[in-house]
């Protein structure tokens, strides 16, 4: 009888035991499945934003850009500008543009108005007249007087800004006298973006394309505020929603650097985000640092390990209920083999 009982607990293990892993193995494989599947997701959704978020930061600024060219155009052609232009009168260039750049200024957000003479020196900085007579040494000016065509593009400003500005040669009687210049700020277009995508944008620059005095002196000039320490190699500009997550500082440090990848997560109390970065680049392809896109991805994550626990939960009462049928199958099994076993003999 010991024997019996012997042999039968030694099939029972036998067969329970590989069909048992089996099962286990399976469900493993459908959690890892999903787990796959939660991380393809959100990275998939993340890399979505990012491409948006560079389509939607191009097309806004060639709307922009075209935008300020038709102000060029009316510009260009102001009797009263033109005669003091080609008189060289500093004064009376300023008095009438003065009027039109706080009218323009109000109504599309234009923040920097120039003439530029035909050695690229500034003539006159409407939006700051005291300082000219400097030469701008700047992609846009420089490519517009190469090609003799309008230029627009995005450029990082000595202050720390970025300014959309569009160059248009100025062309009187046929003969080119000059250039006009007219800026945007872009401190109204990641609000923008944010509002469409549902995720947070902030623009970090690399230090060594800044003088700290001088961003420093731009936060005074655009009532902002800024920690030049805040991070190791790069400053955060053009803020408009706060402070940046302390959380992705040191990762952005090594994002930087590249000890790490671009895409990553971190959690914020109860929230969790994905953050991703792509290059920030100026309109001559210089890249000066980088957009930082911070995406909630709290419910997705939230509903995937529901789905998980789910998953598990589900696996663990399977293989409970057909352990407990199978040990009891095999049971019965062995007694009838065991049955049959002593008729035999």
């Amino acid at each position: 009888m010991t024997r019996s009982l012997g042999v039968r607990q030694h099939i029972r293990r036998r067969v329970f035991i590989p069909f048992g892993l089996t099962l286990l193995g399976v469900i493993g494989a459908a959690c890892l499945a999903i787990l796959w599947q939660k991380h393809h997701c959100v990275c998939e959704k993340l890399d979505t934003r990012l491409a948006i978020v560079a389509n939607l930061l191009q097309a806004e600024f060639d709307e922009q850009a075209e935008l300020m060219r038709g102000l060029v155009d009316f510009l260009e052609e102001d009797p009263q500008l033109r005669d003091a232009w080609l008189a060289g009168d500093r004064e009376k260039l300023l008095e009438r543009s003065q009027s039109l750049f706080e009218d323009v200024c109000s109504k599309y957000r234009v923040t920097h108005f120039y003439f530029h003479d035909l050695e690229k020196v500034c003539f006159l900085r409407v939006h700051n007249p005291p300082q000219f007579g400097d030469p701008i040494d700047r992609h846009t000016l420089t490519q517009a007087a190469d090609t003799g065509e309008r230029t627009h593009g995005l450029e990082l400003g000595p202050f720390g800004t970025f300014t959309l500005r569009a160059v248009c040669p100025w062309r009187i009687d046929g003969r080119l006298a000059g250039y006009i210049e007219l800026g945007q700020g872009i401190r109204h277009i990641p609000p923008k973006l944010e509002g469409v995508l549902g995720a947070d944008l902030h623009f970090a620059v690399d230090k060594s394309f800044l003088d700290r005095a001088k961003w420093e002196e731009g936060l005074k000039m655009t009532g902002q505020t800024g920690q030049w320490d805040l991070a190791e190699d790069l400053v955060f500009i053009d803020r408009v929603r706060g402070d940046v997550p302390p959380q992705i500082i040191g990762r952005l440090n090594a994002v930087h650097f590249g000890r790490t990848g671009w895409e990553f997560d971190y959690p914020e109390g109860s929230r969790t985000y994905r953050c991703g970065v792509i290059p920030l680049a100026e309109v001559g392809g210089r890249n000066v640092g980088h957009i930082v896109t911070l995406l909630d991805i709290s419910e997705s994550v939230a509903a995937q390990n529901s789905l998980l626990l789910g998953m598990f939960g589900i696996g663990v009462v399977l293989v409970g209920l057909l352990a407990s049928l199978s040990w009891t199958h095999l049971g019965r099994v062995q007694c009838e083999v065991d049955d049959a076993h002593r008729e035999l003999e």
